[in-house]
């Protein structure tokens, strides 16, 4: 690894007119790389510095950490942590802070956040944070939505084909790191009600190990999904055989090979009230196929997408759920791999599919509205704090904070400060003059 010394005069210099650059490229409009468009401030710094110079080896990766971190624990805290560090930095290495703040100022507020964040987000604050805080079209979007939006339920955002804007509500657990042959469902999907569900932790190898419940499947007509770990070409040649002649009607699905995909069994088990049939238990696939079968109350398979509808199975999926989060809220590093698991343990989804109409009025459309709702749950955990609340902080400092708004989420604030008060202690530290070439 290189060592490389900088004067701290060109640093000063050239760190400067860098961020300077940094503060005109956060604040501007689309940034276009190649066939790439980017229009979140954290996604603009990833993409646009080179991977060459000091400035990018010593500043930039304690940006990139500290504005992922924020982000992925706090959504919006991204953002506002970069609108401080982009205003403070470069009178920062001069050690004549732009606000004059001591650490101890920053730690106080944190301590006053934390102290009146009761918990309880009032009807009047969220309903001030919506006015002030969307623009008229999203809010519109947003109003709609939580019409038919009730607490825990998921909330999908995503493009639309179509020139409308659609809001639809769906029940049931949804999985999309499940593979279905194309040949058991085409774009239309399969769709069955009382469908029989077979977990299998494992890969089936031979048309032996699945003779007993083919023949099942025949004698009763009923449908079968049957979710295994992989399944060799054999048995599943004979399966597909058998299903084009519609003497049977089993599918069969496998679960992508990935660090998701290993809980995935677990959940989808809860998602059936059913357990999965393992080797390491000592029960064959042949011995569980003469016992009787759990149902599901309905099933949606497409290609790349597993929907189970189950209501019966609420109570014990709510009670998975709450593990989960628990467990996400501890384990910071992985969380984001939590949060795919609470999405598939959710048994309502709001679907907001957004036109082309309105995106043409709006290009961060998609953005905004998704962003409202991944910060709405924390949102209403932990409240709101007004701006008057933190009376200590100078003004400009609590304007990057607010923006425009006299109120804003108490966990996103909180984050920010602190990841905020992490950056000017690692830059104090490193004082930004000995940089490191990354490997």
């Amino acid at each position: 690894m290189e060592i490389e010394v900088i004067k701290e005069k060109d640093l000063k210099y050239h760190l400067i007119e860098r961020m300077r650059s940094l503060r005109a490229l956060t604040s501007s409009g689309d940034l276009i790389i190649e066939n790439n468009i980017f229009n979140d401030p954290v996604q603009k710094i990833l993409v646009a510095f080179d991977r060459n110079d000091w400035f990018t080896n010593t500043i930039i990766p304690i940006i990139e950490t500290n504005s992922i971190d924020c982000e992925k624990q706090a959504p919006g805290a991204g953002k506002v942590f970069l609108d401080l560090v982009v205003e403070d930095l470069d009178s920062f290495i001069r050690k004549n802070l732009v606000f004059n703040l001591e650490d101890d100022t920053i730690k106080t507020a944190i301590d006053h956040l934390e102290i009146n964040s009761t918990g309880i987000c009032s009807q009047e604050d969220y309903e001030q944070y919506i006015e002030e805080n969307l623009a008229f079209l999203t809010k519109d979007i947003v109003d709609r939505t939580l019409e038919i939006f009730k607490t825990g339920d998921q909330v999908v955002v995503e493009k639309s084909l179509i020139r409308g804007t659609s809001i639809v509500k769906k029940q049931g657990y949804i999985y999309d790191n499940v593979t279905i042959n194309s040949s058991f469902c085409h774009t239309a999907g399969w769709k069955r009600n009382d469908v029989n569900m077979i977990l299998i932790d494992g890969i089936i190898e031979s048309v032996g190990e699945i003779h007993h419940l083919l023949e099942k499947a025949h004698e009763t007509g009923e449908s079968y999904l049957i979710i295994c770990s992989g399944i060799l070409p054999e048995p599943l040649n004979v399966i597909q055989t058998n299903f084009s002649r519609k003497t049977i009607d089993v599918i069969v699905g496998t679960i992508d090979s990935n660090e998701f995909g290993i809980q995935t069994m677990v959940d989808m088990g809860t998602c059936c009230l059913t357990e999965p049939i393992s080797a390491l238990k000592g029960e064959t696939i042949s011995q569980a196929s003469r016992r009787e079968m759990k149902k599901v109350n309905r099933i949606e398979a497409y290609p790349k997408k597993l929907t189970i509808i189950n209501p019966q199975a609420k109570n014990a999926t709510d009670e998975l759920l709450r593990d989960v989060l628990e467990r996400s809220e501890s384990n910071t590093d992985i969380a984001h791999l939590f949060q795919k698991r609470v999405k598939s343990l959710i048994s309502s989804t709001v679907k907001v599919s957004i036109g082309r109409d309105d995106i043409d009025r709006n290009k961060n459309l998609v953005e905004e509205v998704d962003l409202f709702f991944r910060t709405s749950p924390m949102a209403l955990k932990w409240g709101f704090i007004k701006k008057s609340d933190l009376c200590m902080l100078p003004e400009g400092l609590l304007g990057l904070l607010f923006g425009r708004s006299n109120v804003q989420p108490t966990h996103r604030i909180k984050k920010s400060l602190e990841t905020y008060l992490s950056f000017r202690e690692q830059v104090n530290r490193t004082g930004a003059i000995i940089t490191k070439q990354r490997t």
